[in-house]
């Protein structure tokens, strides 16, 4: 093993003794730092851990918000739509899709996502 190697070897094993923080994406991807700052990622086929920058860490979590935010903006929409065609049709369960819409709608509020209306 080449000395570079051994020391990133060294380095991702104190990244397991010495996390600060550890964070799975819904990805299944997890990022972690270590108290000395260093970043790392392990993909989920994979067993081990790889030293990533900072960059890469803000590139992954903002795409993972990004993710989160469309399948919550999906899930919305769904049930706008629901709700839309029980009205149409006089079927009851429009105050079920009503509900479940407005959940979605005050769940992502408390996430900090924004979703769009049909209005807007």
């Amino acid at each position: 093993m080449n000395e570079n190697k051994k020391h990133q070897h060294q380095m991702i094993e104190r990244m397991n003794e010495n996390k600060e923080f550890e964070l799975t994406l819904s990805s299944g991807e997890m990022i972690a730092r270590n108290k000395y700052g260093v970043y790392s990622a392990k993909l989920p086929e994979s067993s081990h851990f790889i030293i990533i920058n900072k960059d890469y860490v803000i590139n992954t979590l903002v795409q993972n918000f990004q993710d989160q935010e469309k399948i919550l903006q999906d899930r919305y929409n769904g049930h706008i739509e629901l709700n839309n065609i029980a009205r149409e049709n006089s079927v009851d369960e429009s105050g079920i899709h009503a509900a479940n819409a407005s959940a979605v709608f005050q769940a992502s509020r408390a996430l900090g996502i924004k979703l769009k209306r049909d209005s807007e």
